[in-house]
């Protein structure tokens, strides 16, 4: 008994499309305009039906793509927050640098005196219970400080250097009770 014959499409029909597959990749590849120009009627005519269909899939292909890819978008999204955090910190950073700068250039040209000044920065005040009214600044001799020296700001006197040394001072503040100022 013979096999029975497949039914279908016939093997010649089969070859005819490979045939005509090859031929239009080759035409393609070299360019041939006519072909160009079907391809790009083809694609005026199906392009409504292409954006429609990108419309209606486009829920579903979030959803399964949100689905398939919930950690990567995790480790994204808690990627981009860090760097928000880090971009937020250098700002306000750069926001207090800016302050400080301001500050620092206004007490550098104080306009009363004629006199060369040091910008020192309040470290705090001295360790024990009876420094009352003093406070300890990063500056000293190696600095040009001496005893005895003004503590001005742009507002005007605050005190005197009372004891300096190497890389610190301690400011006596004309709150003081004891403070005396010399008038001319």
């Amino acid at each position: 008994m013979a096999a029975p014959r497949p039914t279908g499409v016939p093997r010649s029909t089969l070859l005819i499309l490979i045939a005509a597959a090859l031929t239009l990749l080759t035409l393609q590849y070299r360019g041939v305009e006519p072909l160009g120009a079907f391809q790009r009627g083809v694609r005026d005519v199906i392009e409504p039906l292409r954006t429609v269909s990108d419309r209606v899939a486009s829920p579903a292909r979030s959803a399964w793509n949100g689905l398939l890819n919930y950690d990567d978008l995790r480790a994204e999204n808690e990627r981009l927050a860090a760097e928000l955090a880090r971009m937020r910190g250098r700002r306000l950073s750069a926001e207090a640098d800016e302050e400080l700068l301001e500050r620092l250039l206004g007490e550098v040209d104080i306009g009363f005196a004629d006199l060369d000044t040091v910008v020192v920065r309040i470290l705090g005040t001295p360790p024990g219970n009876f420094a009352t009214h003093t406070i300890e600044v990063d500056k000293g001799t190696d600095d040009g400080l001496a005893e005895g020296m003004p503590v001005v700001t742009g507002a005007g006197l605050v005190g005197r250097l009372e004891s300096v040394d190497r890389a610190r001072s301690t400011v006596r503040l004309i709150t003081h009770p004891e403070f005396r100022v010399g008038v001319r």
